[in-house]
C-alpha cells in the first residue's frame, strides 16, 4: 500500500487583500482537497492562511492550500502551475506516515 502524499501549494501573495473574503476550503491540512489521478484543479490561495507548526518554506509565505493524493501504484506525477496575477507560487510535497508529516523523497 502506498502512503498518502499531501501536497501544499503555497504562495507569496503580492495582491491587495479583499475585504471579508473567506479562506479557501482547503486552507488547513486537515481539510486537504482529495485528488484522484489524473486530475486537473482550479484553485486559489487568496485569503489563505498559515497554520501553527506549518512546515517551513524556502521563501516567506502568507498562506497555503492543501491537496492530498493517495498513490495507487508506482508511477510519475507531474504538477504544473499556471499562476495568474502578481504572485510567486511554490509547491511542496510531503509524505504522511501515521500522523507525522515529513518531506517526500523519491525512492
Amino acid at each position: 500500500m502506498h502512503p498518502l502524499i499531501p501536497i501544499s501549494l503555497t504562495a507569496l501573495l503580492l495582491l491587495p487583500a479583499s475585504a471579508l473574503a473567506a479562506a479557501p476550503s482547503n486552507d488547513a491540512r486537515t481539510s486537504a482537497r482529495q485528488l484522484s489521478l489524473p486530475s486537473s484543479v482550479d484553485g486559489t490561495t487568496r485569503e489563505s492562511t498559515l497554520e501553527a507548526g506549518e512546515p517551513a518554506s524556502c521563501a516567506p509565505l502568507s498562506g497555503s492550500v492543501w491537496y492530498a493524493v493517495t498513490a495507487s501504484g508506482d508511477g510519475r506525477v507531474v504538477a504544473s502551475i499556471d499562476a495568474r496575477g502578481d504572485l510567486d507560487a511554490t509547491v511542496h510535497v510531503f509524505e504522511r506516515t501515521r500522523s507525522q508529516l515529513g518531506p517526500w523523497t523519491a525512492r
